[in-house]
This record gives structure tokens, sequence and C-alpha cells, in this order.
């Protein structure tokens, strides 16, 4: 799952190993954190703030952001009832019928 903090990573264009000097990170912390491998949530306090710091931004700035992508992330992944039963049926049936569901799903889709 991709997070604020891997996102403002990217969009830095800077090293893992920079990232991890910046922020006083193990390399192996800060990879995590910087690849979003790591979760928001397990993240220290000190290191959330330095973090933060790094990308020009307060601690509660950042901690805003990612609660905002939490909630668009979380809205993108309800799933209607419909949804659902397409889902268990994709997953119930045998390999020809899931080629005939995507057959038909693509098209309809072109239209």
């Amino acid at each position: 799952m991709s997070t604020v903090i891997s996102e403002l990573f990217e969009e830095s264009g800077m090293t893992v190993q920079a990232f991890a000097d910046k922020t006083g990170l193990k390399y192996g912390t800060a990879y995590d954190i910087a690849k979003g491998v790591s979760k928001v949530e397990n993240i220290g306090a000190g290191a959330f703030v330095r973090i933060a710091h790094v990308f020009g931004m307060t601690a509660d700035d950042l901690l805003g952001d990612t609660l905002e992508h939490a909630k668009d992330v979380d809205s993108e992944l309800v799933l209607t009832d419909d949804e659902r039963e397409l889902i268990e049926t994709m997953r119930s049936t045998d390999e020809q019928v899931k080629q005939a569901i995507m057959a038909v799903a693509r098209a309809l889709r072109k239209e």
C-alpha cells in the first residue's frame, strides 16, 4: 500500500540513504517507510516529526494529509453487494468461466 510518506519520498527524488541520514533512521527502517512497507501507525512520534520536517511540513500537516489519504483509500475500497457477488463468483468458478466473464466485462466497458 502506498502512503502519503512514500508518495512524498518518490516526489522528492532523494535516495533512501539521504532519507535515512536526514531523519536519523536506520537504512532498513527508512527503506520500509519510504517504500510504503511500514504502516504510518507503526512509525514512532519522534520519527514522524523528523520525517515531516524533511518534507518541509509540520507533523500536524503530515498527519492531516495522511488521514485524508486514508479516507480516500477507504472510500475506494468499499464494495457494493453486486461487486462482492461478482468477486465471489469469479473466485468460485473454473478458468474457462472466468475468461468468459472477463470477455463480457471488457466488451461492456468499451461501450
